[in-house]
């Protein structure tokens, strides 16, 4: 049984999924692209939670997400549990698509921290050496312009897997919403001048590798059960940057992870209280299962904090 996770309304989140031993389950493709469309527009609707930004990649996925109502959780297992039937009917398998131990939902604390979350995001085709530019990537992909716009892309549901009298909905649009608290105008600058930083630098990188850009052609030629080669150990200055990088966020972690330590032992004083019927027992902000789909009470969600 997993760990109760506090969610509280007005969270933001960056969600990495990864494929299981990073097959390429997600290659893109127009039928995948119109799966993915679909799943997520029908996940958003059914919990509230918005999609700020988002990448496809061949085997994992990157998306900022603001969840208003606390639904976070329902919306992960309602997406990656339908994807994950599409994939395996639509690559005739039954095989395991997403890895158990490969997936992240890091609340991100502040605008700055939204921002930063933002900007790998759209970085993250160029970052990974196979395409020059965002645009050009071929699978979904929030871009710079379509940030906060709520500019719909349309795609339609694919006639593989899905009922045609089923809950998810004919047509799916992909959109961007703006967070509480800032213009689209101001998001789209801050993001573009945090984007500029990375593209620059995985450019660099990638001319330093004398590899170059797999490219469009190379990335829809993959085999969806192949697994990539293993990246080469990059150099010290780069491996340094990393370090720092990760340190600030060793951090911001383990200051959550005291908070959410301190939500667990509550968690599970209340959930005893329950399970012995003291009637006048109620869980601390954050709880969701137990007050979603067995009617406990809980403490009042804790403030959203202003986006500074």
């Amino acid at each position: 049984m997993s760990r109760a996770r506090p969610r509280h309304p007005g969270d933001f989140y960056l969600i990495s999924r990864r494929c299981h031993r990073r097959e390429l389950r997600l290659t893109p493709s127009p039928m995948l692209n119109s799966a993915i469309a679909v799943l997520v527009c029908a996940a958003c609707l059914a919990t509230g939670v918005e999609i700020i930004a988002m990448v496809w990649m061949s085997n994992h996925y990157h998306a900022v997400v603001y969840d208003p109502d606390g639904r976070v959780s329902e919306w992960l297992a309602r997406l990656n549990g339908l994807l994950a039937r599409f994939c395996n009917a639509a690559h005739e398998t039954e095989s395991h698509v997403w890895d158990a131990s490969e997936y992240n939902d890091e609340p991100l604390e502040g605008m700055d921290a939204v921002v930063a979350a933002t900007a790998y995001c759209l970085a993250n085709p160029v970052a990974a050496g196979l395409v020059y530019s965002p645009k050009a990537w071929p699978g979904i992909i929030t871009q710079l312009d379509e940030l906060g716009m709520e500019r719909p892309r349309l795609y339609r549901r694919p006639t593989v897997f899905f009922r045609e009298d089923g809950t998810v909905p004919e047509w799916g649009a992909v959109m961007s919403s703006c967070p509480p608290g800032i213009t689209p105008e101001d998001f789209q600058a801050r993001v573009k001048a945090r984007l500029d930083v990375l593209l620059a630098e995985a450019r660099e990188r990638v001319a330093a590798s004398g590899r170059g850009y797999v490219g469009v052609e190379g990335i829809l030629a993959q085999d969806v059960f192949a697994t990539p080669a293993k990246a080469e150990t990059p150099n010290p200055a780069v491996r340094s940057k990393r370090h720092r990088a990760r340190a600030n966020r060793s951090k911001r972690r383990l200051e959550r992870a005291e908070r959410d330590a301190q939500f667990r032992s509550r968690y599970a004083s209340s959930l005893y209280r329950l399970q012995n019927q003291d009637p006048d027992v109620v869980f601390p902000p954050g709880t969701f299962k137990v007050w979603r789909y067995f009617g406990a009470r809980r403490e009042p969600p804790l403030q959203a904090a202003a986006a500074p």
